[in-house]
């Protein structure tokens, strides 16, 4: 039996935070706006502010992949985040594959089909309430708009 541990410390700038989680959020779908986006705040319409956690051991920040658009964002996690539910590894990691698949062959359409499928089915298994309608509202202006 090895003795040692491996124990991630999370980052220096949130040490100071009261009631920081120390629970990762890596296969977390959670539910973003425009003020937890880091990179480009504001997002196309393809956007629908529900996303999958593909890299959240830090209390800071986190990557995630916009489960309308396909795209990857960093979401600042100061602020309040709704988790709507959560993916089985498996899943993870086979977004993950998609993701590298689609940055060798820049074909965008299998991550963005899978992504947008696996939404709606978080969706469906939550139900429509208070923390799903504005989602399912993004979704709706983003169909009439096309």
């Amino acid at each position: 039996m090895d003795p040692t541990t491996h124990i991630q410390a999370r980052p220096e700038a949130m040490g100071d935070v009261p009631g920081i989680c120390e629970l990762p959020l890596t296969r977390a779908v959670v539910q973003y706006r425009e003020l937890h986006e880091m990179d480009a705040p504001g997002g196309r319409i393809e956007d629908i502010g529900l996303a999958l956690v593909v890299e959240g051991r830090h209390a800071g920040s986190a990557e995630v992949i916009d489960l309308g658009s396909g795209r990857m964002k960093v979401l600042d996690l100061s602020t309040e985040l709704v988790v709507l539910d959560w993916v089985y590894e498996p899943t993870l990691a086979h977004v993950s594959e998609l993701i590298t698949e689609t940055a060798k062959t820049q074909q965008d359409e299998p991550l963005r089909s899978y992504v947008y499928k696996l939404g709606l089915r978080v969706l469906e298994r939550v139900g429509f309430g208070p923390l799903t309608r504005p989602t399912l509202l993004r979704i709706g202006y983003r169909d009439i708009c096309r």
